[in-house]
């Protein structure tokens, strides 16, 4: 949420000329960010930019659903499936962030993940039917699944 107002800045930086103090304090302030964990996040959404035009980003589904009634569709369904036009994107996050092992980019969107949900979710990237037969695990990660769902990054299929 830094605001650069020109703090510092004298008669030399008139008409768009800044001194080499000015453009070191705007270097070390982007250095600054680009070492936060929020940065890892951005990077993540960025990269899981939707190709679809008929999903709004970040939005969720109409009907949502509780992790009881996700969970519960899931054990009754044939599998869950990632649709082509979502896009998911894993970004390492820096050694001092608390979140997660990972940021997962989905709809302009991140959710931290840890490596216990990794295969999950290299499954569901590959774009193909994840079943609870096939991979049990499903049924560890119905938090992340779930909100994966309510986001529109995820589709039952029967």
């Amino acid at each position: 949420d830094y605001r650069y107002i020109g703090i510092g800045l004298d008669a030399d930086s008139a008409g768009f000329i800044l001194s080499s103090d000015a453009v070191e304090t705007l270097r070390d302030h982007f250095t600054w960010s680009l070492e936060k964990s929020v940065f890892s996040e951005w990077l993540a959404s960025f990269f899981a930019d939707s190709t679809s035009d008929h999903l709004v980003l970040g939005s969720e589904r109409d009907d949502i659903l509780s992790v009881a009634e996700f969970t519960e569709a899931l054990e009754g369904c044939t599998g869950l499936i990632k649709p082509g036009y979502v896009k998911f994107s894993l970004i390492p996050s820096p050694p001092s962030s608390t979140g997660g092992t990972y940021s997962l980019g989905f709809n302009r969107m991140t959710r931290d993940i840890d490596d216990n949900a990794m295969a999950v979710i290299l499954s569901l990237m590959k774009e193909e039917v994840v079943t609870v037969q096939r991979m049990p695990e499903l049924l560890d990660h119905p938090d992340l699944l779930c909100t994966l769902f309510n986001h529109q990054a995820l589709e039952f299929v029967d």
